[in-house]
């Protein structure tokens, strides 16, 4: 499913004709997502990281990312989020909570951040580095 988004990303990325710094800017967190999601060894953990990076998607185009504080912001919540979701497994009877799940899913949310940054306000992005 990555891969499959990952090429459909990439098409849409050359039809608009962007300049090789802009596409890689653009690519590079999901080319971190699929790397990330392939490497764990748990099939569970990669839902886990796959549901992170949505979250982090939807969150950027909720708030404004474009500025620093939003961005820090965003990067708070979503932590906060998989902490939440960590601390409460600890209380389930057939459940672990781990601090390496906490580092999985902030990654995975801050790279689906990363993404929405680029897909939901990349023309002001793109016009300001460009």
């Amino acid at each position: 499913m990555s891969i499959s988004f990952f090429l459909l990303l990439t098409l849409w990325i050359y039809i608009k004709k962007y300049k090789a710094t802009q596409f890689l800017l653009i690519i590079s967190p999901l080319m971190l997502l699929t790397y990330l999601s392939l490497s764990l060894d748990v099939w569970v953990e990669r839902i886990h990281f796959i549901e992170y990076a949505v979250l982090g998607l939807l969150i950027s185009r909720a708030v404004d990312v474009r500025t620093l504080p939003g961005i820090i912001f965003t990067g708070c919540l979503i932590t906060l989020i998989g902490a939440v979701d960590e601390i409460i497994q600890w209380f389930l009877p057939n459940r672990v909570g781990d601090m390496r799940d906490v580092f999985m899913n902030s990654v995975g949310g801050l790279s689906g951040l990363w993404l929405g940054r680029f897909l939901f306000w990349e023309k002001q992005f793109l016009k300001s580095n460009s």
